[in-house]
């Protein structure tokens, strides 16, 4: 049986009908799911209110959230995971029984690191017309957005704070799960910065909290309905107070579990 070389398998495959079919899990497709879910590059990553630096193969994860993933028991998760730290498999760092951050060990054997070779770096984007033609001048600001890792332009990340970036490439990603045609692939740096503006002002005008914004996000994404109607920043920010009370009476995104969770933890937290 071959045992060589890799295959790259697209995040996206998990939006397929065969991923999403209900259905209680195999230790291998929780064991890919684990690798998939994984970060490729180094990130801060919003969790409860709180910024949290996560590296290039490691992940959040709560036992609760994994069971409902796999349609597994807590139990049955507990002793999974166990059994990967057992076998050098993965390493777990619990954090004040709040979250866990996994790391699959040998990431780089599941996802090697882009090489130096075009070719394999990135898969081939959009021919561009010649943007050093005067005639073309308004070309020059639009962004081909390909590559979850690189969507923002980086002249965002001079004005704006990183959290409004990561809220921001949150929302285009999403979309474009949704939609791998949607009109962000190719969002100019004037309207990603309307994108971003809108972003911070829902933080600090509006004072919704970043976890919050993340949860109506992936919620507006998941609704049958909503989905076709927030592909932007600015319509996000509209609609927000609308989509939370919706998605507080859901299952769609997980909101209202989430919901009781955390005032559970506020309950129980002496101060």
């Amino acid at each position: 049986m071959p045992n060589g070389g890799y295959v790259k398998i697209w995040r996206k495959i998990k939006a397929h009908e065969f991923w999403q079919k209900k259905r209680v899990f195999s230790k291998f497709e929780a064991w890919v799911d684990m690798i998939m879910q994984a970060n490729g590059i180094d990130k801060t990553v919003i969790f409860r209110d709180e910024y949290i630096p996560v590296k290039r193969g490691q992940f959040i994860a709560s036992e609760r959230k994994l069971a409902v993933d796999w349609k597994w028991s807590r139990d049955k998760v507990r002793r999974f995971l166990n059994y990967c730290v057992k076998n050098k498999m993965i390493v777990l760092q619990k954090r004040y029984q709040r979250y866990t951050i996994i790391t699959i060990l040998k990431y780089n054997s599941y996802n090697p690191k882009p090489t130096s070779d075009k070719t394999t770096e990135k898969p081939q984007t959009r021919p561009q017309k010649n943007l050093t033609n005067k005639d073309n001048k308004d070309n020059k600001e639009n962004i081909y957005i390909e590559d979850n890792e690189n969507t923002l332009s980086s002249c965002s990340e001079n004005s704006f704070s990183k959290i409004d970036i990561e809220l921001t490439q949150f929302l285009i990603d999403k979309i474009l799960e949704n939609n791998p045609k949607s009109r962000v692939k190719r969002l100019t740096k004037k309207q990603q910065e309307t994108w971003l503006i809108e972003c911070r002002r829902m933080r600090e005008i509006d004072e919704r909290t970043p976890e919050v914004i993340y949860k109506v996000i992936e919620f507006s994404q998941e609704d049958n309905f909503w989905k076709g109607v927030i592909l932007s920043m600015p319509k996000l920010r509209q609609k927000f107070d609308q989509l939370w009370l919706k998605a507080k009476n859901t299952k769609v995104s997980g909101i209202k579990e989430w919901l009781e969770e955390k005032l559970k933890e506020e309950e129980s937290d002496p101060y």
